[in-house]
């Protein structure tokens, strides 16, 4: 009891611990690590949940010219690939006061963090502005400044390691899929899954040329979507005119067809009578998005992230049929038991993870027997783990 005791008195100091920071190494492994005080979306960053992904760390500072010079190049790039397996994350180690009305003044898009001093110190960053990319296995894959030709490197990066969902095969089920929601007459999500193709392949290559096909057949229809809602709303067809025009809005955002969208929801918006309505199929458009997300990542296998995604749904869209349809899906996900074998072992994976992180802090701090404890915990606790299986070395080293 006295030895558990002392390990939970010394978790705090460990994690705080400058010195006991392992910085990041060209090829190997990041160590796990957690941002709060993000701006938009969620209000923490956790690196563990974008396994899979290719995550872009921009650390920058607001009294840098050269940081503020770079974030044109952060943004375009938060633009063009954050649909695309790339998360984009900036990170100051200044407080808030400092970050944010710099940040709106330059027209920061990307999500930010701020008051990150400790872990731009544990990442050894000497100078700014700086970018590491973290593959989708969480190796460091590049670190360099922003300037040295960055969006062409995770181009290069998203070739060699693509983001779960981007695989070839993958990408050939979406353009079908495209084509078949063209058919059903479901155009935004035709040109969605399009532009999801579209924006992680090669320009020039056959499935490049394919969904910019579709993605121009999806423009077209749309158009003439557009000349048909408002015939509805001249017969006073309200309901449906609400729905298809928030589709359109949500789906071709910055596009023509998107801006012809957003002068006809103005006008539905404008009305008393019109305007709940229009806000609500706003509201559910968006969430059928973020559904469409969600099934992607279930469909990778990242059960316990596509649960996050539609419980965003359920309380971010409440009262909208996005909400109801992502319910139903998160009880097709609690009810299935292989599914809930496969998140036990992503959530097992997880902890052993952060355990075995801890107790090699404490060796290296020589504390010992605070490390022995943990990694026999990881053994006896999560013995399919990976994690288990580096335990059980280090057990055998400590003897």
């Amino acid at each position: 009891m006295r030895l558990i005791s002392h390990f939970a008195a010394l978790f705090t100091f460990v994690f705080a611990a400058i010195a006991l920071a392992e910085p990041p190494r060209l090829g190997k492994p990041v160590a796990d690590f957690k941002i709060e005080n993000v701006s938009g979306g969620a209000p923490v960053f956790e690196l563990a949940k974008n396994k899979g992904k290719i995550v872009v760390l921009f650390f920058w500072r607001t009294t840098d010219s050269a940081s503020i010079e770079a974030i044109p190049t952060v943004n375009e790039i938060y633009k063009d690939m954050s649909r695309s397996g790339i998360i984009v994350v900036g990170i100051s180690g200044e407080e808030r006061e400092k970050v944010e009305p710099v940040a709106t003044g330059k027209g920061v898009q990307f999500p930010f963090a701020f008051g990150a001093a400790t872990l731009i110190r544990d990442f050894e960053i000497a100078s700014f502005p700086n970018v590491l990319i973290v593959d989708p296995a969480g190796n460091l894959a590049w670190r360099g400044h922003p300037a040295d030709d960055l969006k062409e490197r995770i181009k290069t990066q998203r070739t060699r390691t693509p983001p779960i969902g981007s695989e070839s095969k993958t990408l050939n089920n979406k353009l079908k899929k495209s084509e078949a929601a063209l058919g059903k007459g479901q155009i935004g999500r035709a040109y969605t899954l399009a532009k999801s193709v579209k924006d992680v392949v090669e320009n020039g290559t056959p499935l490049s040329e394919q969904s910019k096909a579709l993605m121009d057949k999806a423009e077209e229809a749309a158009k003439k979507a557009i000349e048909e809602i408002k015939q509805d709303i001249r017969a006073g067809k309200n309901d449906e005119a609400c729905r298809r025009l928030a589709d359109l809005s949500t789906r071709f955002s910055g596009q023509e067809v998107a801006r012809l969208a957003d002068e006809e929801v103005a006008r539905m918006r404008a009305d008393n009578k019109t305007k709940n309505v229009m806000k609500k199929a706003i509201d559910n458009a968006r969430g059928e998005m973020r559904n469409d997300e969600a099934e992607e990542l279930a469909a990778s296998s990242q059960f316990l992230e596509a649960v996050e995604a539609y419980k965003e749904v359920t309380e971010k869209y409440a009262d909208t049929d996005a909400a109801l349809e992502a319910k139903k899906a998160m009880e097709h996900i609690n009810s299935d038991a292989g599914i809930q074998q496969k998140i036990k072992a992503a959530r097992d994976n997880e902890e052993a993870e952060r355990w075995l992180d801890l107790a090699e802090r404490f060796e290296k701090c020589d504390l010992k027997d605070q490390a022995k404890v943990l990694f026999e915990k990881i053994v006896s606790q999560h013995p399919k783990t990976l994690a288990a299986s580096r335990a059980k070395k280090k057990l055998e080293e400590l003897k």
